[in-house]
């Protein structure tokens, strides 16, 4: 069930970003809206790479335990 949590957070997140990017180029420059976008690209950006980094530390936990 992990796992499963864990995936669709990454891939939901993934699609969030990337409809955030599609929107920036849609939206003028210095206004609140693209201010709200950056800051909401950063943050999820920082949220997949948390979750990467969690997914592999788990992947490679799973590993040793196989290993041992």
């Amino acid at each position: 069930m992990r796992d499963k949590f864990t995936s669709l957070a990454f891939k939901t997140g993934l699609v969030l970003l990337i409809m955030n990017l599609i929107m920036l180029f849609f939206v003028e420059f210095n206004t609140p809206e693209w201010v709200i976008t950056i800051i909401s690209i950063s943050i999820l950006t920082i949220f997949e790479i948390v979750l990467f980094i969690l997914i592999r530390m788990r992947i490679r936990k799973e590993r040793q335990n196989e290993n041992q």
